[in-house]
């Protein structure tokens, strides 16, 4: 199969890495150091103690390389709209489009039965081109279970047992699908097939809605948040607003606000990449984490004080610092 990687970061580079080394036609697309660090050394993944050497087809022009069967578009969620213009060349009516971006995805409200159906999230794709460049019917959301780091331009370390979760946005278990689990799993990355990909969205989601915001406003690792009474208090609150709109949609999730907090003494500590990207003085994955909750709250007439309070502080302190994306479309009424 011909796939194409766009968005050569941590996680675009461990399963694009993946793929290639499983013998499929990979091509990544990078700029910059990246891709000169590519090109001379190739895409070194570092799991533990064990490095392995990919060598995927490289370019920085994506009409050089024609239609593909996939596109893994592993960019942040703010970037989504101008990778789908990116994108175009490389997309036929049969491409299918896999997301991997953290948060609630734009196609959420396509499809879905009931008073949203085809609601569009302006926190995510305000101007519609996620809709009308991707579509729905090429969508192919994903959620990715692997910490991973760019440790350097085409040097990743990432943690082992990388594992895809992953659905059609139509819902349907299609033969390409079941192709694409099949060539991860033979690349060495555990690959699932969705029943309910909304779910998954919403399961990852409360992983994030309640740490990345806590990580960026106070600098500490999941350890410390976890375990100081006060800011577990704070993660219970947005956790159980998360959980209140969620059940407003149709979603029931599977713990309890306060079960989510229940961590093991010896637990490893971890480095959120919203927080990564906020000490690389990169944009911050708010809106799609955070501001997405209380938009949809707002759509269905759920209040999320909490989560209102924690995005206004993280949105202001990217905006400080410079690192809040230009999203004229999306403007969260407070009151």
């Amino acid at each position: 199969m011909k796939i194409c990687v766009f968005g050569a970061g941590a996680l675009g580079g461990v399963f694009g890495g993946h793929l290639a080394l499983g013998g499929e036609d990979v091509t990544v697309i990078a700029r910059g150091a990246n891709l000169a660090a590519l090109r001379q050394n190739g895409l070194k993944l570092i799991a533990g103690d064990k490095e392995r050497l990919a060598k995927p087809r490289l370019t920085d022009d994506p009409r050089a390389e024609g239609v593909q069967d996939f596109v893994i578009v592993a960019t942040k969620a703010y970037s989504l709209p101008q990778a789908a213009e990116a994108i175009a060349p490389l997309l036929g009516p049969d491409t299918g489009v896999v997301l991997i971006q953290n948060g609630i995805q734009w196609w959420y409200f396509h499809g879905l039965a009931g008073p949203y159906q085809g609601a569009r999230l302006n926190s995510v794709d305000a101007d519609g081109k996620c809709e009308s460049l991707i579509g729905v019917a090429r969508t192919i959301a994903a959620e990715i279970y692997c910490p991973a780091e760019v440790t350097a331009p085409g040097v990743i370390r990432h943690g082992p047992g990388p594992k895809i979760v992953m659905g059609e946005a139509s819902g349907a278990r299609t033969a390409r699908i079941q192709a694409l689990a099949a060539a991860f799993e033979k690349s060495g990355v555990t690959a699932e097939i969705a029943a309910d990909m909304r779910l998954e969205l919403w399961k990852k989601l409360l992983n994030l809605v309640a740490g990345a915001p806590l990580a960026v406003l106070t600098g500490a690792t999941n350890r410390p948040l976890n375990r100081e009474e006060g800011t577990r208090a704070i993660m219970s609150r947005l956790t159980a607003e998360a959980i209140e709109v969620a059940a407003k949609v149709g979603v029931k999730l599977p713990l309890t606000a306060l079960d989510r907090f229940k961590q093991p003494a010896d637990m490893a500590p971890h480095k959120v990449s919203t927080l990564q990207d906020l000490e690389r003085n990169k944009p911050l994955e708010i809106d799609a984490i955070v501001g997405v909750v209380a938009e949809i709250g707002r759509l269905v007439g759920v209040k999320t004080p909490t989560v209102d309070m924690v995005y206004a502080l993280c949105r202001q302190l990217a905006v400080e610092r410079g690192l809040y994306p230009a999203n004229p479309g999306f403007a969260l009424r407070y009151f």
